[in-house]
């Protein structure tokens, strides 16, 4: 039986491996295929594409995005040729700015509770154009203010906590227009993480949500059944990965008979 992860990342966003590393990791991991969904940007798609080997590899997006007030994430599938469709790359570009400022106003605020961060340390923690709070952790992990990743989003970074800094997010809506002007797949990414409701969820459908993530690492036994349910009763295509951000590819796999159903 074949199996795929359709949710990781790698150093082309906030993961640790390579394009080429994961590809690797994935055939080591026995998946007959992968989708590299890094957030805001499309540059390890090329590099995963030019080892795969015979590694099925389908080239994605994570995007951030926001129903109401609630932070929600799309995953997009199956832009082929269409990830270097030039509109998409501008609504990418533009992400990754409201980043890298974020990241600014971030290091502001460590700065002003005393601790000694630039970002140029952020920056060095990063291998990519498209910065996000992980790199941060990573930077003061790596100056010693913190223990571990997971205190500096706990003591710093987590909403309601003195470094946070809100930003800019496209609506849910925008999020599925784009993608699906791409050519690409809209997928609901990890349900289980967000605020919103089924009604919600109905929603998004009726403005071309085509899926939903319900195998999920952060998703427990209650919540894949719900997901599953509702896959079911509002005709979207259940989906699932790893969102692995190293060489972790595969610890969560879905069938392949479910990525032929996707295409």
């Amino acid at each position: 039986m074949k199996f795929a992860d359709l949710h990781i990342h790698s150093a082309c966003s906030d993961g640790t491996l390579s394009p080429a590393d994961l590809v690797r990791a994935a055939k080591t991991n026995g998946l007959a295929a992968i989708a590299i969904t890094d957030h805001d940007t499309f540059d390890g798609i090329a590099p995963a594409l030019a080892v795969a080997n015979g590694i099925e590899v389908i080239p994605g997006v994570e995007l951030t995005c926001h129903v109401c007030q609630h932070e929600v994430h799309l995953l997009g599938y199956y832009l082929h040729n269409n990830w270097r469709d030039a509109a998409f790359a501008r609504v990418l570009q533009f992400a990754r700015d409201v980043r890298a400022k974020r990241i600014v106003q971030i290091v502001e605020r460590l700065n002003a509770l005393g601790l000694d961060l630039t970002v140029a340390d952020v920056q060095h923690c990063a291998s990519s154009a498209s910065l996000g709070r992980l790199h941060v952790a990573r930077a003061l992990l790596a100056r010693g203010f913190v223990r571990n990743v997971e205190e500096a989003f706990a003591r710093f970074l987590r909403p309601g906590k003195p470094a946070h800094v809100e930003r800019h997010r496209v609506t849910a809506a925008e999020g599925i227009h784009h993608i699906n002007s791409s050519g690409g797949v809209p997928v609901l990414a990890h349900p289980g993480l967000s605020a919103i409701t089924d009604i919600d969820i109905r929603d998004m459908r009726d403005q071309g949500l085509r899926g939903i993530e319900t195998w999920h690492p952060a998703h427990n036994p209650a919540q894949t059944r719900h997901c599953q349910q509702l896959a079911a009763s509002l005709g979207l295509h259940p989906t699932g990965g790893s969102d692995a951000h190293d060489a972790g590819v595969g610890a969560v796999r879905i069938p392949y008979e479910l990525v032929e159903k996707l295409k």
